[in-house]
């Protein structure tokens, strides 16, 4: 690919860096206090299952259609200006989920969330990625990652334990949001728009693609672990004779797994470089689908499974956000970021579908094929150095 990036004049300090993402983090949180709730209560309405499912798809959807987009948008307006659309965005849905019960608003609205997600995604990890010192990529970017899980998945577990009303998680939505703005705001975050590289690039997305294959199959298969599995495990733990209430702690189980493997896993890559912990994730996925038919006999199996699921998904995220920092530079790193997005949502979006036709064709053996033949990909693609070749400091 030919690419002609002006030079950078600095590096932004990672103070105003983490400022710039303490907006996404709190931004996160206050949406799931609110999207699955969301669902919920359009469920309690009375909306049939496809309507429900359809409200819930705008959201990602709107993500990838926008995602492809950002790089335009952000040239045009800057990264920071597009954070503040985000965050709008995500306003206007909230206020809109106060004011009205309308179905064709509330999907709408569904849109809206994904349009402050899609920016924040990939603004917020972008600048992460091009600012971070390489030395220390793999443990700030595990950090990171840790924090933005436990943002995804603090705002549905305050709704259970705290059992507010859907009005009242709104309203706290709203106003965490509105906190989200201000680090916005200053001279200082002024630099991370100073910083942004220019670039003058033949085909942009799609050349990069073409040069960058393998990466984003590894952001897909990480998609299709760390969230995928959360469906798939779930309906697996029914089969094995888990109660309906039971069988729903496999979502937290592979949370909790992703929460506490992506600062060990980072600081191992920090050593060992990502690659090198790519081919770890693929042996242990390997192993762990291996050994899931073990779980007819001994059902409680399933739990470290899932764990495991959850700790080298999120790795593979991690490491793939690592790579792109460490061996990329100028706009190729914006580019890397938004090729994560796109194979990581849609990882996400492919898991459940492919989880149930493989239930489908074995109720007992399917999801095992599945996973399996998912982790051999992983370690086809980045066993090889041909296709994750690792040179710091960009190729």
């Amino acid at each position: 690919m030919t690419t002609a990036t002006l030079s950078i004049p600095q590096t932004v300090p990672m103070p105003v860096i983490w400022r710039f993402a303490a907006t996404g983090l709190i931004a996160a949180f206050a949406v799931l206090l609110v999207f699955p709730y969301a669902v919920i209560e359009l469920s309690r309405s009375g909306a049939s299952p496809i309507a429900v499912g359809a409200f819930a798809l705008f959201q990602p959807a709107t993500m990838v259609l926008l995602i492809l987009r950002l790089p335009k948008l952000q040239e045009r307006i800057g990264r920071v200006a597009s954070v503040r659309v985000g965050l709008t965005s995500a306003l206007i849905a909230m206020v809109g989920f106060l004011v009205t019960d309308s179905y064709a608003l509330w999907c709408l609205f569904s849109a809206l969330i994904g349009v402050q997600m899609a920016i924040h995604w990939t603004s917020v990890d972008t600048a992460i990625s091009e600012n971070v010192p390489k030395p220390q990529a793999g443990r700030t970017i595990g950090l990171y990652q840790t924090l933005l899980a436990g943002a995804v998945a603090g705002g549905p577990a305050v709704v259970a334990i705290s059992g507010v009303s859907f009005d009242v998680a709104v309203k706290v939505a709203l106003a965490l949001l509105l906190v989200a703005m201000l680090p916005t705001f200053g001279a200082a975050v002024k630099q991370i728009d100073e910083a942004a590289p220019r670039a003058k690039r033949k085909g942009g997305l799609v050349a990069f693609l073409r040069w960058n294959i393998p990466l984003a199959a590894v952001a897909i298969l990480a998609g299709l672990f760390e969230v995928g599995t959360t469906a798939m495990g779930s309906v697996h733990a029914l089969h094995l004779g888990f109660a309906a209430a039971t069988a729903l702690i496999v979502a937290s189980v592979i949370a909790i797994g992703s929460l506490a493997a992506q600062v060990p896993i980072g600081w191992l890559a920090d050593r060992f470089s990502p690659p090198t912990m790519m081919r770890l994730s693929g042996v242990i996925l390997l192993l762990s689908a291996a050994a899931l038919p073990f779980a007819a006999a001994r059902p409680d199996l399933l739990w470290p499974l899932a764990a495991l699921w959850g700790a080298f998904g999120g790795a593979l995220q991690t490491l793939v956000y690592m790579y792109v920092a460490v061996t990329k530079k100028g706009i190729e790193v914006q580019l890397g970021m938004i090729t994560m997005a796109l194979g990581f949502t849609f990882g996400s979006l492919i898991g459940p579908g492919l989880g149930g036709m493989a239930k489908e064709l074995s109720a007992d053996h399917g999801l095992t094929i599945l996973l399996a033949t998912t982790s051999a990909a992983v370690l086809g693609l980045v066993w090889s150095k041909r296709a994750f070749p690792y040179t710091p400091g960009g190729r």
